[in-house]
């Protein structure tokens, strides 16, 4: 019989195996986790057989889904990328952009 041996790659190894008990995490932490498990699901995708290509791609659909839902959830919480930054404007529309265009050529004429 042949002895097995430990394989040469073990950072290919699946991340649930990789991890012990988890713990609870918070909402960042369980956004960058789903982020992180969704391009593991996109990697994983060019590694498979043919015959798990639909559960590769359930896989990806899944954890995209989970990403967005939680990132949805963060800017419920009023969550952002800068901490402390609450200077935000609105982006322009359309609409408001010729607005603006011709204000500014009204205070140009006006000047």
């Amino acid at each position: 019989m042949w002895a097995l041996k430990p394989a040469k790659n073990l950072r290919y190894l699946p991340l649930w195996a990789k991890q012990g008990p988890r713990k609870p995490l918070g909402l960042l932490e369980a956004t960058a986790d789903a982020k992180e498990s969704w391009l593991l699901a996109l990697h994983d995708l060019n590694l498979v057989d043919q015959i798990f290509v639909d559960y590769a791609i359930h896989n990806i659909n899944a954890a995209e889904r989970r990403y967005m839902a939680l990132l949805l959830q963060a800017k419920k919480e009023g969550l952002t990328a800068w901490p402390g930054y609450t200077d935000l404007q609105p982006l322009a529309t359309e609409d408001s952009a010729g607005d603006e265009t011709q204000d500014n050529s009204q205070e140009l004429s006006a000047g």
